[in-house]
């Protein structure tokens, strides 16, 4: 039978890399060529920093859109049968995959009412559980797979969205009141719940500007600096708070393991 003493922490990874756009989510995850081929599923379709910091490195990528979605839903049943050869998968970015799959969703639901087709798009009847939910669920879930038994690398990167939420008038707060909340997600309805739940690792992107000349370095935050975030940092690895990742995050987590 398995036992615990066995797990072995640095085998494979399962990151989710959370902050705002330009903060190098992207770089940091193709910093994982170091230990292998990777792939890059992109919705964002920002990949040119990533040649700029590794402009020699051999990183196979497909870029998805409304227009050509199914092919990525293609794709994951695919992998399930055979499973790629690649050592990291980076799904870039949560937030886009999942406006990329609601614009999607819309649109085979407008074409079925103009034809009286069916979408062929996986749903519920539970409201709280829409098309949304479930494509983007079981994308999570196939990642999961590929990480726990073939020993691939999933990076997932998101970029939060600020919400204000707004509290109605009752007898104990008569005025009402505002509050702002971070999402990963603008859209499908839990998801942006669920998804933390599928990382071990979930890391916080920073940056620190240092020296008189403005130099930046690039950080990530494995633990929560407020109990008040949304989406907390957490780690199951033996990693400080705070870690410089501007020579690669591979090369810091590496060098951390030593």
């Amino acid at each position: 039978m398995p036992s615990t003493k066995d797990i072995d922490l640095w085998k494979s990874f399962k990151i989710l890399l959370v902050g705002p756009n330009g903060f190098g989510k992207t770089v940091a995850a193709a910093s994982f060529i170091e230990a292998g081929p990777v792939t890059i599923r992109d919705f964002d379709g920002r990949l040119q920093p990533i040649k700029k910091v590794y402009p020699d490195a051999d990183i196979d990528y497909v870029s998805y859109g409304v227009d050509d979605f199914r092919n990525f839903l293609n794709w994951l049943e695919d992998i399930q049968r055979n499973p790629p050869k690649f050592k990291t998968i980076v799904i870039d970015s949560l937030t886009s995959l999942a406006m990329t799959c609601v614009m999607y969703s819309l649109q085979m639901k407008g074409s079925a009412v103009k034809t009286g087709a069916k979408t062929g798009l996986p749903s519920t009847s539970w409201d709280e559980v829409n098309t949304e939910t479930v494509v983007l669920s079981k994308a999570l879930e196939v990642m999961k797979v590929m990480n726990e038994n073939h020993g691939i690398n999933i990076i997932m990167t998101a970029h939060p969205i600020t919400k204000t939420e707004i509290t109605a008038k009752s007898e104990g707060n008569p005025e009402g009141s505002a509050r702002k909340t971070e999402v990963l997600v603008a859209y499908g309805n839990k998801i942006g719940f669920v998804a933390p739940g599928y990382f071990n690792e979930i890391y916080r992107m920073g940056v620190r500007k240092v020296g008189m000349d403005g130099q930046v370095r690039r950080l990530i935050y494995t633990n929560s600096i407020s109990i008040d975030d949304m989406v907390m940092a957490k780690t199951a690895l033996p990693l400080p708070n705070e870690i410089d990742i501007t020579d690669g995050l591979y090369k810091a987590l590496m060098a951390c393991k030593k």
